[in-house]
């Protein structure tokens, strides 16, 4: 019976947290709203990407 409440707790928060993963708007970067983030202290998020 734990099992399948602690199964259950799991797939209920993983319900919950998915939206929140996606709530990121992306953007092509862009220096000076970059630095406009920063300044107002908005959270920023930079993803890097290579195919080598």
């Amino acid at each position: 019976m734990p099992r399948v409440i602690l199964t259950l707790a799991t797939v209920v928060l993983v319900a919950v947290a998915m939206p929140m993963a996606a709530a990121a708007e992306v953007k092509a970067f862009d220096a000076k709203a970059f630095d406009a983030a920063q300044a107002a202290g908005a959270g920023v998020v930079v993803d890097i990407h290579a195919t080598w």
